[in-house]
């Protein structure tokens, strides 16, 4: 039970323990930024002593239950300021464009009155009523002192199980589109594609001739599933390139941090090594002046393959005429 008090800021109201009733008790949180600053400070302070008392040599278990009572408290009671609080950040007016030297910065604002940085705010405007409220249920379950860092570890639950939604959405929407596509009559034995498109179109196999080749572009956590897709094309798994990427990639990642994408290469029949040019295995994000890694890898294959029938299984425009890529008009 919370009560809110009304703060002058001439005369700031008492931090201390209020009496509510026999049966709850709760503490007072100001509504008034700066009180609720010392506030916040004030309960740090007993959270302290609490610390103290459970560093204590002998301590008792009757001293070691009060002071884990007291800090249960105390941490709902920061989960509640901290949404106060987050309300008062989020309700910052920002300068919008406007260049008065008169005129504070949000920056500014959160330094001065709430002496929090911006990065600092931002992590704590990330907690939500939600994962305050499922924070209190796990505390008073487990008998458990909440806190604001575990607390946002629901936040990023939440998040991650939309992300993960969203990539299921991802993959039925390309395996429809794949289904919709309808692969040229032509033959072509030189293939470009990434994970969708090799796992989801079936029948590769069957429109490339005895002897082809295909180059898949995925991300380092989808090598195993880009492999055996190969295998199911009947390709045989022979080579890779690896792009160095400037900045992390996002994605699952096991051991490594994730700043290289592949380019892996399947082979079917007896399809002849490069003759003229053999590009390096490194291929650097930085040496592409600008285009996209397709456009930078198609035109390297290009220079490895120049008699080669070209099929871009990705794209819905090819870089230039060169490419042939798959019919889309059955979706319009």
């Amino acid at each position: 039970m919370i009560e809110k008090v009304n703060n002058n800021t001439n005369s700031p109201s008492s931090t201390a323990l209020t009496v509510i009733n026999q049966q709850s008790r709760a503490l007072s949180i100001p509504s008034n930024a700066t009180a609720l600053s010392n506030f916040v400070k004030t309960n740090n302070f007993l959270l302290t002593n609490a610390q103290k008392l459970l560093q204590n040599i002998n301590p008792t278990a009757q001293s070691y239950l009060a002071a884990h009572k007291n800090a249960q408290k105390l941490g709902f009671t920061v989960l509640d300021a901290a949404l106060i609080l987050i309300a008062k950040i989020n309700a910052i007016p920002t300068a919008q464009g406007n260049h008065n030297p008169n005129i504070q910065t949000k920056a500014q604002i959160l330094k001065q009155v709430f002496n929090l940085t911006v990065k600092q705010a931002w992590r704590l405007c990330q907690l939500t009523d939600e994962a305050v409220r499922k924070e209190k249920e796990y505390a008073l379950k487990y008998d458990e002192i909440p806190t604001i860092s575990h607390a946002l570890k629901y936040v990023t639950a939440q998040e991650n199980a939309i992300k993960r939604q969203q990539k299921r959405e991802k993959i039925a929407e390309a395996r429809i589109n794949a289904e919709k596509k309808t692969l040229p009559n032509e033959t072509h034995d030189l293939i470009w594609a990434d994970t969708n498109t090799i796992v989801n179109t079936p029948n590769i196999k069957d429109m490339t001739p005895d002897n082809a080749i295909i180059f898949i572009l995925c991300e380092k956590a989808e090598v195993t599933q880009v492999i055996d897709a190969i295998h199911n094309q009947k390709f045989e798994y022979v080579d890779q390139a690896v792009i160095i990427k400037t900045k992390m990639q996002k994605g699952s990642r096991k051991c490594f941090q994730n700043f290289h994408k592949c380019l892996l290469v399947g082979i079917k029949g007896n399809y002849d090594s490069p003759f003229s040019y053999q590009a390096p295995s490194v291929i650097y994000e930085t040496n592409m002046q600008g285009v996209d890694e397709t456009t930078y890898c198609q035109g390297i294959i290009e220079q490895m393959y120049p008699d080669a029938a070209y099929l871009d299984l990705v794209s819905d425009t090819p870089i230039n005429n060169r490419w042939d890529v798959c019919d889309n008009s059955m979706e319009n």
